[in-house]
């Protein structure tokens, strides 16, 4: 995982992306509606999450900040009908999702947004699970990616789309 993420930030710095100016990413976790969303601003944003059962870790890469802070956040979840969202908005984003080791499925949405933006969705460690999950590239020259390293078992919609 280490080394994919270092090529994935050196990539971002070659073509200009969120390690050279960062913006800052609002996390908000809806206990109601079991809804952990990640919102990018309108500056350059690299957001790497490390999905878990039951957890989630936010981290920010190079200068981009979440809820105004260079540290990472966990947030702790009910895995049952969990809902996380992402959306990079403007800018030119580095979405990063690790689905790691899910047992429980739990809904997956991501939306770059506008700007020439990199999606990516792992699983680095085993076999997953994922209830459905929904990549919407937005307006701009973005790259899309879904790597699956063993197993990632996705139980209802797959909806994948270029903008």
């Amino acid at each position: 995982m280490l080394t994919q993420l270092c090529r994935y930030i050196t990539s971002a710095k070659s073509r200009g992306g969120s390690t050279s100016s960062g913006g800052n990413a609002t996390v908000v976790l809806d206990a109601i509606t079991n809804t952990l969303s990640v919102t990018g601003d309108s500056a350059s944003n690299l957001i790497l999450i490390d999905l878990r059962d039951g957890w989630a870790s936010i981290s920010g890469v190079g200068k981009t900040k979440i809820n105004g802070s260079t540290s990472s956040l966990t947030v702790t979840f009910d895995p049952e009908g969990f809902l996380l969202i992402l959306d990079g908005r403007a800018g030119t984003d580095d979405l990063w999702v690790n689905v790691n080791a899910v047992e429980t499925a739990c809904g997956l949405m991501i939306n770059g947004g506008d700007g020439g933006d990199r999606i990516a969705v792992s699983t680095p460690n085993g076999p997953s699970r994922l209830a459905g999950l929904d990549v919407a590239a937005g307006a701009g020259d973005d790259l899309t990616s879904v790597a699956v390293n063993g197993v990632l078992a996705i139980e209802g919609p797959l909806n994948v789309s270029a903008g």
